[in-house]
């Protein structure tokens, strides 16, 4: 009898690295380098996600200014 696969196979999200994401921001995430860089700041991350950038942006434009 044949094994079944236990889940099904997640595909796998590449990391990008920091720099290129920047010099991409306009079409990945409608906004200019600066809303990323300030959604990284204070962060050591070297490589993102798309969608873990997307989510950095969106905290970081939904904050509170004092």
């Amino acid at each position: 009898m044949a094994e079944k696969a236990g889940a099904a196979a997640q595909p796998v999200i590449p990391s990008v690295p920091v720099q290129e994401l920047l010099a991409h921001a306009g079409a990945l995430f409608s906004c200019g380098p600066e809303v990323l860089e300030g959604a990284l700041y204070g962060s050591n991350k070297t490589e993102l996600t798309v969608v873990e950038a997307q989510s950095l942006i969106d905290e970081f434009l939904g904050r509170k200014v004092l």
